[in-house]
């Protein structure tokens, strides 16, 4: 082809990736579009993504507040310990309990 006739074609899209077609529909850009299985998803609920957490990422902070800060194994010993006070006064699974942090 001559530059001429090639001026004015338009060149077609590239087809999108799997990445980017699941990370455009869902708005996250970690979405690779996998099934969901044992090997890389688990669900958590918020005292098992403490817990992990406090595994993962035990230096990391968890809680800033002015000068104070928390670390995830800091935080985690500190609702251990609360769940222990709780319980040894007779409080258990099923009971509401108000704490204000």
């Amino acid at each position: 082809m001559t530059e001429e006739e090639n001026s004015g074609r338009v060149a077609a899209p590239r087809p999108r990736t799997t990445y980017e077609k699941e990370s455009r529909v869902t708005g996250n850009k970690y979405d690779q579009g996998l099934d969901r299985n044992p090997a890389n998803y688990v669900p958590l609920s918020p005292l098992s993504y403490l817990e992990r957490s406090a595994q993962v990422y035990p230096d990391y902070p968890s809680v800033i507040h002015g000068a104070r800060r928390f670390t995830w194994a800091e935080t985690y010993a500190r609702c251990r310990r609360l769940a222990g006070a709780l319980a040894a006064r007779g409080i258990g699974r099923g009971d509401t309990v108000a704490v204000m942090l």
